[in-house]
C-alpha cells in the first residue's frame, strides 16, 4: 500500500507541474488579437518579438510558469488593448529558440539567489538585487556588452561589469 501511495503522490506532482507550465506565446498580426480572460494564464499581453513581429504572450513570474520550450522574459508592452493605460515592461513567456545565444535575466523572487544549498542562480549567471522598491527583488543575470546582447534589450553596467537587467528601472525605452 505504501508503494502505491508514493506513486499516486508522484503522479499528482507531475500533473501539477505540467499544468503549471502552460504559459506560451503566439504570433499575431495586431495587438487587437490579445485577449483578457478571467484566468490569468489565458490573459495575453502584446509584445514585440524579433523585428516587427508581434506576439500575444502569457504573463509569468519565472520560467517555471512557461511551457517547456518557452522562457520568461521581460519585454516592452506594445499596447495591450484591454490595458491601454499601461506603459512598461511585461514578464511574458516567449519561445526559447527565438532567444538562442542571447543573454538572459530571470526574476528570482524576494528571497536571495545566493544562499547556497541548491538555491542559487545557474552556473554563469550572477545574482543581482534590485533594492529600489519597497521590498528587494532578486534576479539571475547573464553578463553582457550591449543592449542587443540581452533578451529584454537592457544591459546595465554595475560599475565595471555589465549584466542583463529588467528594463525598468535600469534602461529607459
Amino acid at each position: 500500500m505504501k508503494r502505491r501511495d508514493f506513486h499516486v503522490v508522484l503522479l499528482s506532482l507531475a500533473v501539477l507541474f505540467v499544468v503549471g507550465c502552460q504559459g506560451a506565446a503566439r504570433e499575431v498580426a495586431s495587438c487587437d488579437e490579445c485577449n483578457d480572460n478571467a484566468n490569468w494564464r489565458a490573459k495575453e499581453y502584446c509584445v514585440l518579438g524579433q523585428g516587427t513581429q508581434l506576439f500575444c504572450a502569457n504573463p509569468c513570474l519565472s520560467h517555471v510558469d512557461c511551457a517547456v520550450d518557452h522562457w520568461c522574459v521581460p519585454l516592452w508592452d506594445e499596447g495591450t488593448p484591454w490595458d491601454p493605460g499601461y506603459v512598461g515592461v511585461r514578464w511574458v513567456c516567449m519561445p526559447e529558440d527565438y532567444y538562442s545565444g542571447m543573454s538572459r535575466v530571470w526574476y528570482w523572487g524576494e528571497t536571495s539567489c545566493v544562499t547556497g544549498g541548491g538555491n542559487e542562480c545557474p552556473a554563469g549567471m550572477q545574482c543581482l538585487v534590485d533594492d529600489t522598491g519597497t521590498t528587494d527583488a532578486y534576479f539571475c543575470s547573464d553578463p553582457c556588452y550591449s543592449h542587443s546582447d540581452c533578451v529584454g534589450g537592457c544591459c546595465y553596467d554595475t560599475g565595471g561589469e555589465a549584466y542583463c537587467a529588467p528594463r525598468q528601472p535600469y534602461c529607459v525605452q
